[in-house]
């Protein structure tokens, strides 16, 4: 089934129901079906089918009618957060050759300005939606799975950004499989606060949609506000959350009653490392209401591919990821030799499926993409792991591992050992290597004793792998996307430090 027929089947049959609600208004099945239909005409009267068609909005409301608008007129979505870099948005641009930009009439001038800088066309989505000279369209012109359906950016080692081109049928083979897994209905409430300019916003946006739910649009104020995002979760009755660890981590530091989130059902953390102290922190506090669940998948495999429900009784000390989605596989394969690793060994984790995306735009011949001797479609993850009792743990990433005095390591083994021996003292830690640096910034809620710690670290390490200062924080910042930012952590260490 095709995306296009998944979400119009559900626009249809939902049409007397809540679809969005905003801090403002609401936006009913019927009234996002009448306004992407607008957007549907618009683009087929413009520019035809398989174009880019580039989304920036200051309206979060916006991204959902432009995403829906573009899906049902066989364009491929690029959604963009205007929040982001000026200099970032249009290398996007010019990556992918677009000819216009829709956007609304509260961009910023600066965004406009560097957009009529290199020639690119902006139309505005309120003169789509208000303006008499669009017949709203209905359905969606037609479709089929292997169709381009976005495109997302990653960060390439070299530093250069490089585009992802998503797969219909694999968007939509994930979004049934969430949606199954995790019985998903017209009773939920999905929370939606990922930046649109991240492929889990399609997680947030088509998972609820595809089944009659609501998406409450979250103020991306309060989110790093742990008593104002905690009663927004609350009041909205919330019952999935998508999120990242560092939110989630960030949510514990005010003390709400046991059963404040009783109406949460699901919890789904992603894009960096689960700890231990997280989920124990989290059990213990809000008991059994909500179930945390740890998914893991690049951009490049459309989503997630792995996954796993973390039970009450969690104990292990580091979280797994988890097992295979359906129709997905993951092996391990030594970076050294190449051959597939036996189980508790490390290597690099490569992920099988039909469900892949296309590739990267205009690079077709990327050694990160492969296809077996079965024809099987893998990707190269560029993570390290290994898989113990069928379930893959996450190590760190090749561009983690650092080589430290003529001896090369993972930066998350130092971070492992400094966790193992704090246990339920120290709340988290992130390593970073710099200017020949080694420093461990850390959260806790009591005084340390760093001279154990260091004792203890040299039964375990060789002494250049030691930190060579630890820094206690308040907290970690993040991201758009709402990932832990070393690079403000290393910024903010030398701006105290000079």
């Amino acid at each position: 089934m095709t995306l296009q027929e998944m979400i119009l089947n559900s626009l249809i049959k939902n049409s007397n129901k809540d679809a969005v609600i905003t801090d403002a208004y609401t936006v009913s099945y019927a009234e996002l079906y009448e306004k992407s239909c607008l957007i549907h005409s618009f683009l087929s009267d413009t520019c035809g089918f398989k174009k880019i068609i580039p989304l920036i909005f200051t309206l979060p409301e916006y991204y959902i009618y432009g995403l829906i608008g573009v899906l049902f007129s066989n364009n491929i979505i690029m959604p963009l957060d205007s929040a982001h870099p000026i200099d970032k948005l249009m290398e996007y641009i010019k990556i992918t050759e677009c000819l216009f930009v829709i956007t609304d009439k509260k961009i910023s001038a600066r965004i406009i300005k560097a957009l009529d800088n290199i020639g690119i066309k902006i139309i505005c989505i309120e003169d789509i939606l208000l303006g008499s000279a669009y017949k709203a369209v209905h359905g969606y012109k037609d479709a089929n799975e292997n169709d381009a359906a976005y495109i997302y950016f990653t960060s390439g080692s070299t530093g250069k950004s490089k585009a992802v081109l998503g797969r219909n049928g694999s968007l939509s083979h994930f979004i049934k499989w969430e949606t199954e897994e995790f019985n998903v209905n017209d009773e939920d409430t999905f929370a939606q606060m990922t930046s649109p300019a991240f492929d889990p916003y399609l997680r947030d946006i088509f998972t609820p949609l595809a089944q009659g739910a609501k998406i409450r649009l979250v103020n991306k104020n309060i989110c790093l506000v742990s008593r104002l995002f905690g009663n927004f979760l609350h009041e909205s009755k919330i019952t999935f959350l998508h999120t990242t660890p560092s939110i989630l981590k960030n949510l514990l530091n005010y003390k709400f009653p046991k059963d404040h989130f009783s109406r949460l059902r699901y919890i789904l953390t992603a894009g960096e490392s689960l700890t231990r102290n997280l989920v124990i922190s989290w059990y213990n506090n809000y008991d059994r209401h909500s179930t945390l669940v740890n998914i893991y998948g690049p951009t490049e495999t459309t989503l997630a591919k792995v996954f796993t429900r973390i039970p009450y009784e969690f104990s292990c000390e580091i979280v797994p990821v988890g097992k295979p989605i359906c129709d997905a596989k993951v092996y391990i394969i030594n970076d050294e030799t190449g051959i597939e690793c036996n189980e508790g060994d490390t290597g690099e984790v490569y992920i099988e499926t039909d469900y892949m995306t296309h590739g990267y735009y205009n690079d077709k011949e990327s050694p990160s993409f492969g296809v077996n001797q079965y024809q099987k479609k893998w990707y190269a993850t560029g993570d390290f792991g290994y898989i113990k009792d069928e379930d893959l743990f996450i190590t760190g990433r090749k561009d983690e591992q650092k080589k430290i005095g003529g001896v090369r390591i993972d930066l998350n083994e130092i971070k492992n050992i400094v966790l193992s021996y704090t246990k339920e003292k120290m709340d988290d830690c992130v390593i970073l290597y710099e200017d020949d640096l080694l420093l461990a910034f850390y959260i806790s809620h009591v005084e340390l004793n760093l001279k154990s710690i260091r004792a203890f670290m040299e039964l375990k390490l060789v002494p250049i792998h030691i930190p060579h200062k630890f820094i206690k924080v308040d907290h970690f910042p993040v991201t758009l996307n709402g990932k832990t930012d070393k690079n403000k952590m290393l910024r903010d260490y030398y701006d105290k430090v000079q």
